[in-house]
C-alpha cells in the first residue's frame, strides 16, 4: 500500500529533532576526522526515534553537488531501519553543503522508515523469504520517470515528470529540511532577510519552475519533438503508472488521452496543481525563517508561547486531566479554522478541499505535538494494496476491515463499499474523536465527518 505519508516533521524548528541530532553527529565525526566514509559503528544514538542498523553514508568529491539514497537492500524490521545508503558527492569539501544534503537525504530516509514502521510491514507478508515494503511517492515516481517507455532525449518529456517530482510534499519536506542549516549558516535576524537569502539558494529556483509552468506553451514544446501520436503515447503511459500508485489526482484524469485537446486538458490540471504546491512550499519556508529567527535572536518563543497557552510544566501528561486538554485542543483548532479562513477566502467546506493537511498539521504542532490520543489520521489507514479483507473499493484496493473496527464502522455493508474510493482528507484523532475543519466539535466514528458523508450520499 502506498500510504499518505503522515508529516513527522514537529515544525518547531521546520525539520525533525532526530535528523538535526544524526546531522549534528555526523558533521561533528567529519570535521573532527576528516572521515567521509560514515556507518553505524561510528554513529549511533541511543534511543533515537530512528534506528539504524548497517547504514552507510558515503561522501566524495566529484562533478556535481548532488546526494541520493538507496533503499534497493533496505529494510524495517523490529522497529529498525537495515541496509540504508546515503552517497553524497559535491565539487569540492564545503562542509555547509554536505550539512544540507546530509539534511535532505536523512528527511527521505526518515520518511522511508516512518511508513514501513507505521504500517507494521515487519510484521506482515514475506513473499519468497523476502520482507515485502512499502515504498514512497518521492521512490515510486523516480522508478517512473527511469523507465518510462519513451525517449529520454525529448526534453519537455523529461521536464515535466521532474516538475512532477518536485512537487511531491515529500520531496518539498526534504527540501525545507536542507533550507534549514543553510539559514542558520547565512545568520539570519529577520523575516525579510531570511527570504533574500533563500531567493539565492537553489531551491527557490525550484519554486519558480513549478510556478511558471504552462501548460499551452508546454504543449507547443513537445510539438517540436514529437508528433500528437507520441505525445498521446507519452501522457498514457505515465498516466497509466501514475494511477498505479493511487495518488489522489491520477484518480479525477481521463482514462484515455486520445488527441490534443485531451493532452491541453491533463496538463491544465498539473498547471493547479504545481501552482497550490508552490503557495505550500512557499507558506513552509516562511514559517522556518519565522522560527529561524527566533533562534538566532535567542528567544525560544515557541515553548515559552506552550507554556503560556496550556499553563503547564515539563511534567505534564496529557492523559492526567484530558478533559482540560481537549477544551485547550478545540480552542486551538477554531482559532486556526477562522485565520485560514480569513487568510483564504474560504469557508470550512472549502478548506477541507485542499488544505486539511496543512491545517491538522498547524492544529497538532500548535498542541505541542502528537502522542498515542492525539494525532492526524488519513485515508491511507483504511484501503490498502495488500489483500488485508477479501472487500474491494472501487479501484480494486482492499478495504482494511481491522482499521474500521478500531475508528469507526461505515454506514453501509462491506459488500456495498465497491461503488466507492476513499477521498484524499487528512484530519485529527484526539482522545476517540474525529476532527476536521467542518467538525470541530468532533464524532465518534469518522465515517460521520460531513466529507465521507458526502461521499457515500448520507445525510
Amino acid at each position: 500500500m502506498i500510504k499518505k505519508f503522515r508529516k513527522y516533521i514537529k515544525e518547531c524548528y521546520g525539520v525533525s529533532d532526530v535528523v538535526e541530532k544524526y546531522v549534528t553527529s555526523i558533521m561533528k565525526h567529519i570535521k573532527n576526522n576528516n572521515e567521509l566514509y560514515i556507518t553505524d559503528e561510528i554513529i549511533t544514538l541511543k534511543d533515537s526515534e530512528l534506528k539504524l542498523k548497517n547504514f552507510l553514508i558515503d561522501i566524495s568529491i566529484g562533478d556535481k553537488n548532488s546526494g541520493v539514497n538507496d533503499t534497493t537492500y533496505s529494510y524495517v524490521k523490529n522497529d529498525t531501519l537495515y541496509n540504508m545508503v546515503i552517497s553524497i558527492e559535491c565539487k569540492k569539501m564545503d562542509y555547509n553543503l554536505i550539512e544540507e544534503l546530509l539534511y535532505h537525504e536523512l528527511t527521505h530516509v526518515l520518511e522511508f522508515y516512518k511508513i514501513n514502521l507505521k504500517n507494521n510491514i515487519f510484521k506482515a507478508n514475506f513473499s519468497e523469504g523476502k520482507l515485502k515494503m512499502i515504498y514512497p511517492n518521492w521512490i515510486n515516481i523516480n522508478s517512473i520517470r527511469n523507465r518510462a517507455s519513451i525517449s529520454e532525449n525529448i526534453e519537455p518529456f523529461k521536464k515535466f515528470l521532474y516538475l512532477i517530482y518536485l512537487s511531491l510534499d515529500c520531496e518539498m519536506n526534504a527540501r525545507i529540511s536542507q533550507l534549514y542549516p543553510y539559514l542558520l549558516n547565512n545568520n539570519i535576524f529577520s523575516e525579510v532577510n531570511g527570504l533574500d537569502v533563500v531567493k539565492k539558494h537553489k531551491i527557490w529556483i525550484y519554486i519558480d519552475m513549478l510556478r511558471s509552468f504552462n501548460s499551452d506553451t508546454f504543449l507547443e514544446e513537445c510539438k517540436d519533438y514529437s508528433d500528437i501520436t507520441e505525445i498521446c503515447k507519452f501522457f498514457n503511459n505515465i498516466n497509466y503508472e501514475f494511477k498505479k500508485l493511487n495518488i489522489g489526482v491520477f484518480k479525477k484524469l481521463k482514462e484515455e488521452i486520445k488527441n490534443e485537446k485531451d493532452i491541453l486538458y491533463f496538463l491544465h490540471i498539473f498547471k493547479k496543481i504545481f501552482q497550490k504546491k508552490c503557495e505550500k512550499h512557499e507558506i513552509k519556508i516562511a514559517k522556518l525563517i519565522k522560527n529561524v529567527v527566533k533562534i538566532n535572536n535567542n528567544i525560544d518563543e515557541t515553548k515559552k508561547n506552550y507554556n503560556i497557552m496550556w499553563k503547564i510544566n515539563d511534567n505534564f501528561d496529557y492523559d492526567s486531566d484530558v478533559k482540560i486538554f481537549i477544551y485547550k485542543f478545540k480552542k486551538v483548532f477554531k482559532n486556526i479554522v477562522k485565520n485560514y479562513s480569513i487568510k483564504f477566502n474560504k469557508d470550512s467546506h472549502g478548506l477541507n478541499n485542499g488544505l486539511c493537511e496543512e491545517i491538522s498539521y498547524d492544529v497538532v504542532n500548535e498542541c505541542g505535538g502528537e502522542n498515542e490520543h492525539f494525532f492526524i489520521m488519513d485515508d491511507g489507514f483504511f484501503w490498502s494494496t495488500d489483500k488485508v479483507s477479501p472487500f474491494k473499493t472501487k479501484d480494486n484496493e482492499y478495504w482494511n476491515i481491522d482499521n474500521f473496527k478500531i475508528y469507526g464502522e461505515p454506514p453501509l455493508p462491506y459488500n456495498m463499499l465497491n461503488k466507492y474510493n476513499m477521498v484524499g482528507h487528512s484530519w485529527i484523532f484526539c482522545h476517540g474523536k474525529h476532527y476536521d475543519s467542518e467538525c470541530l466539535e468532533g464524532v465518534g466514528n469518522f465515517w460521520d465527518l460531513p466529507i465521507f458523508k458526502r461521499m457515500i450520499g448520507v445525510k
